[in-house]
């Protein structure tokens, strides 16, 4: 339940600012220019959204608004030149679009968009063109709709995601930097249904092109891709699994185009508790992930191989369901 905020220091992570919200913290993201971290929690007393002020001098958070939703917030997403915040939530309400001021740190809604199903996975294509939304439920739909001046519009039909009773994991759903591919990671299913997924996208078509049978592999739908990235500029993509099943490879990178996806298997860190959140840096040689376990760990990333070193590791005392980089 709470909000911390770590310095790397070559090799270290050292605390500068915690911030305890009062329950579980599903989604948090920082805006555009790394001025404001926003966090969606578990519905409780209110103050489900929350805004925080990041002072990138003394690295520390200040809180700055919070807002009570009546419901769990699953997702958060900052357009990537705006401050326009997507909030998905365990509603049919589906999602809202907010815009925030930072100069008297208000929030205004601008769109509520009508999902018929609960949402548990809002990204912003890199343009800042489209909003990709993903459902929560057993009959799941993956749309990606257009987005312009707080509003969602119309493009591509919605895809239901193939597999028996698949959903999307909480923030799972991760852009190309090129904003013509889109990976999502599924939880429920049963053993057909491929766990990452890769779908092409232009302004009137959203297609499955490439999955990894990884759930199928291993033989059982126990297993669930709990987070996905794409690492920026580049073709790999990051994907975790949760610790259902007694294999040892939670953390695992592919490497995508068009029509592959390739398992590096240089990647493997021998990780065996449940991933819970990870995220690339921003330069896409770090590798931001957490566990269950209450452990965060920066990884750096060697192109040259595509293997995973562990630079520096840290036990906030909580599981880490929510990793980003500022």
């Amino acid at each position: 339940s709470d909000q911390t905020l770590f310095m790397p220091y070559l090799g270290s992570l050292t605390l500068t600012s915690s911030f305890n919200v009062g329950a579980t913290i599903n989604s948090m993201r920082a805006s555009y220019d790394n001025e404001f971290i926003a966090t969606g929690r578990t519905v409780g007393t209110g103050q489900e959204l929350r805004i925080f002020s990041v002072d990138e001098t003394a690295f520390t958070l200040t809180s700055t608004y919070a807002a009570g939703l009546a419901d769990t917030v699953n997702s958060v997403a900052w357009h990537p030149s705006s401050y326009y915040l997507a909030v998905g939530m365990d509603s049919t309400s589906g999602v809202d679009i907010y815009l925030w001021n930072p100069s008297n740190w208000t929030l205004s809604l601008t769109h509520s968009f009508t999902f018929a199903q609960n949402v548990t996975a809002v990204a912003f294509s890199p343009d800042g063109d489209y909003l990709a939304i993903a459902g929560g439920t057993a009959t799941s739909d993956f749309a990606v709709r257009r987005f312009g001046n707080g509003m969602i519009g119309g493009t591509a039909s919605p895809v239901t995601i193939p597999g028996s009773g698949p959903t999307v994991s909480n923030n799972a759903i991760s852009w190309k930097s090129t904003s013509d591919y889109v990976v999502i990671g599924i939880t429920t299913g049963n053993t057909t249904s491929n766990k990452v997924q890769v779908y092409s996208f232009n302004p009137s078509t959203l297609a499955l092109t490439t999955d990894s049978g990884y759930g199928s592999a291993v033989g059982s739908s126990a297993t669930d891709c709990t987070e996905v990235s794409w690492r920026p500029d580049e073709a790999e993509i990051a994907a975790g699994f949760n610790g259902t099943l007694s294999v040892t490879q939670r953390a695992r990178v592919f490497r995508h185009a068009p029509g592959t996806l390739i398992e590096l298997t240089n990647s493997y860190v021998d990780e065996t508790t449940t991933v819970q959140s990870m995220r690339w840096g921003p330069q896409g040689d770090l590798l931001a992930v957490g566990l269950t376990t209450g452990a965060c760990a920066i990884y750096a990333y060697l192109e040259n191989g595509g293997s995973l070193v562990r630079l520096a590791s840290v036990d906030p005392g909580t599981q880490v369901n929510a990793i980003g980089w500022s």
